[in-house]
């Protein structure tokens, strides 16, 4: 299965639901597009409101029918843990709701309540697990590392653990921070060990030997090497790494945006707020982003827009997938 592509469409998204389903001769479920399809089932609710719409919209007659998120109900809601919890005689967890047992999938509890504890507690069952310690999570975590054999991407751990990747994200700050405390670098580790600043600095200056240039960041994020997040960790910024190395950067080039405006932080919530707190391209809100990658949606700056580049009409809301295919190009998202 492949991961998330920069260039995934609707259209790539219904054809892998077709290919399944002449491999297992009848309407495949999400389980099944997990283990066996091209892509994982949750990228489907980046372009389609739920499974079921994307297994209609491919021709395929549901697998279990449904009222669409956009009309599910808190008592809907209510009444499908109460349902399945008397089918497995037991209190449901998030990774039941997800499976091909439950009628919905565990995001549109998220959406209607505190956390999947609270809407456990509302339909009247004991929760799985009382309050956990931060010390706990991060052991939970470092598990996972050793049953893997490395750091867990967000999906894998979401499938691993009873313990949400977005829980993660809440306590720890980001996805990110918390592998950090566990110990667990991601892009940054090489059987444990962390680049060190020789190392950076050489790898910097082989990309710039290459591309006969100083390297972007989007250069250093996709090349072979480390992430740009080692950079941050022992220069400060990218931009400090990349003049370390010994490369002369103009102030006014862009591709390196370290300093931003110092009311940054209000601009961005005022322009999620604007666009309605959804991607502008596919329309994913903030809760199902929170829940997918662990973090807020993105903002972006539509490049060559002319004036101020962090002005509010040069800025839109994109998902984490929409913003690493609107940052190949200088067009607006919103088709302006």
């Amino acid at each position: 299965m492949v991961g998330v592509s920069k260039t995934i469409s609707r259209e790539d998204l219904l054809e892998a639901i077709d290919e399944l389903a002449d491999e297992v001769d009848g309407t495949p479920t999400r389980s099944q597009m997990d283990a066996d399809g091209r892509y994982a089932s949750n990228l489907y609710y980046q372009h389609f409101e739920n499974w079921n719409d994307a297994l209609r919209e491919a021709g395929y007659e549901p697998n279990h029918t449904g009222n669409t998120q956009s009309s599910i109900t808190k008592a809907d809601l209510l009444d499908e843990l109460q349902r399945l919890a008397a089918e497995l005689e037991r209190t449901p967890r998030r990774k039941d709701m997800n499976s091909d047992a439950g009628n919905y999938s565990s995001q549109p509890y998220y959406n209607h309540f505190d956390g999947w504890n609270d809407a456990l507690e509302q339909a009247g069952l004991g929760t799985n697990h009382e309050y956990v310690s931060d010390e706990e999570l991060i052991r939970e975590l470092q598990r996972a590392a050793d049953a893997f054999g490395r750091s867990p991407t967000f999906e894998e751990f979401d499938e691993w653990s009873d313990h949400a990747p977005s829980t993660y994200a809440k306590r720890f700050g980001s996805w990110l921070e918390a592998r950090e405390q566990a110990g667990l670098e991601g892009d940054e580790t090489r059987h444990g060990a962390r680049y060190d600043r020789d190392e950076l600095l050489e790898h910097l200056r082989d990309l710039g030997d290459r591309l006969g240039r100083p390297p972007t960041k989007k250069e250093i994020g996709e090349l072979d090497g480390p992430s740009t997040q080692p950079y941050y960790r022992v220069f400060g910024t990218v931009r400090n790494g990349l003049e370390a190395a010994g490369f002369e950067l103009h102030e006014s080039d862009r591709e390196w945006p370290d300093d931003y405006p110092d009311d940054w932080l209000d601009r961005r919530e005022e322009v999620r707020e604007r666009d309605g707190y959804q991607c502008v391209d596919c329309r994913m809100d903030n809760d199902e982003h929170n829940e997918v990658y662990g973090q807020d949606l993105h903002v972006h700056h539509i490049p060559d827009a002319g004036g101020d580049p962090d002005a509010l009409e040069n800025l839109v809301t994109l998902c984490n997938a929409c913003h690493k295919k609107w940052d190949r190009t200088s067009n607006d998202p919103r088709g302006q």
